[in-house]
């Protein structure tokens, strides 16, 4: 960045005509005059500081699209100019003037015209904009919450479905208030001018700390994800997941560029990008799994540690078969269940923790790795949790039978169990092979490919919960 250079984020909106020029005055005062606006930075260069009049007008016929300015556009601008305003800088019907002359003639004097080219240069900007954004982020919010209802320990024990979740729901808000706040500000409006009054002030304010709240939640949802997947070579890949919606931007803003600098017409231009957005759009979402599939060593989907060793078995097509095998320390193995293990099973112990502010769930699995073996699999989690009213929500929804999430996604802890020393309620499957037993720290869930004994899920049900 050039020293005579600077550039700002843009939090304002159309209508926020009297805040827009506040804030350039200011910039003039510390010696920075603006010299291109854009829909998310301002270019400033560095002049003599001292104080500068702007004002902040609206001219609905222009357009981004537009490769120069249209000759109504510019006879606009002269007519300001006569006024004693110079055009600074203009983006789509934005249109930002500085004043040549100590007293300048006021651009806007008919509140009821000034308020029309607002709505109407609104309708053309941000308002489909805003109601697509809220559409995705509510359509997004909500499959988050049926993701939590199929799988509510899971959900609740990894901080990037958290931070993801809390950032679409402050889309969601910020989206929804945005669009509030305006049609407001519409109405409030139309009623004062009606009254001989003028525009209503907007809560430009407000806006602003909105917006920041929203980068701070896109700030905690990117060391939510770190924090769950950040191990060795995937860091870069969730900064290409994060940054690619940034990368698009910037390639679609190149492409608009490149289009206005060969004159192109206003609805050629218009397509072009419009196809621009959404082909890098998919490239970008189909780049991702690619990426994650692509990668050998780091296994992106899962987020596994690397096994121990790597067992082959062979189809029956004459191919093979890679099977990893795992040797972490569980609290509780099929040996302990009175089951034999022997060296041509090639038996894999896995243990997993994820940890969020909410969860600490730990998930241990036994099995064989080698397909023609006869040993059963074991499989078992626990969760805890300290907020009582969060625990009891999610036992509710791991082993009601009415819950659709529990009774179409997952097993159905249909029948009441005896609940081992210590458990307030133990529930299982119809077949005896799946347990959840709740506490007054957490739930356990067990698996078994055989039919447990009631022996056998207290010894679980304890190493479990201490293991916890």
């Amino acid at each position: 960045m050039s020293r005579d250079r600077k550039r700002t984020l843009n939090w304002y909106q159309i209508n926020d005509s009297e805040a827009i020029a506040r804030h350039l005055e200011r910039m003039a005062e510390r010696g920075w005059l603006l010299e291109k606006a854009g829909s998310t930075l301002w270019t400033y260069r560095r002049g003599e500081p001292g104080p500068v009049k702007y004002a902040a007008a609206c001219f609905p016929e222009a357009s981004v699209f537009d490769a120069a300015p249209t000759p109504d556009q510019e006879t606009y601008a002269d007519y300001c100019r006569a006024g004693g305003w110079e055009l600074a800088a203009a983006y789509g019907p934005l249109q930002i003037f500085r004043a040549t002359v100590p007293d300048p003639t006021p651009i806007e004097t008919d509140e009821a015209a000034k308020l029309e080219t607002i709505r109407r240069s609104m309708n053309k900007t941000f308002l489909l904009g805003f109601t697509l954004i809220l559409a995705s982020t509510g359509l997004n919010l909500w499959l988050r919450v049926e993701s939590f209802r199929r799988g509510p320990l899971e959900f609740i024990s990894r901080s990037s479905n958290l931070s993801l979740t809390l950032l679409l729901a402050g889309m969601t808000v910020y989206c929804a208030a945005f669009l509030l706040d305006y049609f407001i500000w519409l109405f409030r409006s139309r009623r004062a001018v009606e009254r001989g009054g003028t525009c209503a002030r907007v809560h430009t304010r407000a806006r602003l700390w909105m917006g920041w709240a929203l980068m701070a939640l896109c700030a905690l949802t990117l060391l939510g994800y770190l924090e769950d997947y950040a191990v060795p070579g995937t860091r870069w890949i969730l900064l290409y997941a994060f940054g690619g919606v940034l990368l698009v931007l910037a390639a679609s803003q190149v492409v608009l560029r490149l289009l206005k600098n060969l004159a192109c017409r206003r609805r050629t231009t218009r397509t072009v990008f419009l196809i621009t957005v959404v082909v890098l759009s998919v490239l970008y979402a189909a780049s991702l799994p690619l990426l994650m599939l692509g990668t050998q060593r780091v296994r992106f989907l899962r987020m596994d540690q690397e096994p121990a060793y790597v067992h082959t078995n062979q189809t029956s097509s004459g191919g093979s078969c890679e099977v990893d095998v795992y040797r972490d320390p569980l609290p509780i193995t099929l040996e302990a269940l009175g089951f034999e293990v022997t060296e041509e099973d090639q038996c894999s112990y896995r243990a997993k923790t994820d940890r969020s502010p909410l969860a600490t769930r730990t998930v241990c699995s036994q099995g064989p790795a080698e397909w023609s073996s006869d040993l059963p699999d074991l499989r078992y989690e626990a969760c805890r949790i300290p907020w009582g009213w969060l625990r009891q929500l999610c036992w509710d929804l791991t082993v009601a039978p009415e819950n659709s999430a529990a009774h179409y996604y997952g097993p159905d802890y249909a029948f009441p169990a005896e609940p081992p020393e210590g458990a307030l309620e133990a529930r299982r499957t119809e077949n005896g092979r799946r347990y959840a037993l709740l506490d007054r720290e957490g739930v356990v869930l067990i698996y078994g490919s055989w039919d447990l004994t009631q022996a056998q899920v207290e010894i679980i049900w304890e190493n479990a919960r201490a293991f916890r």
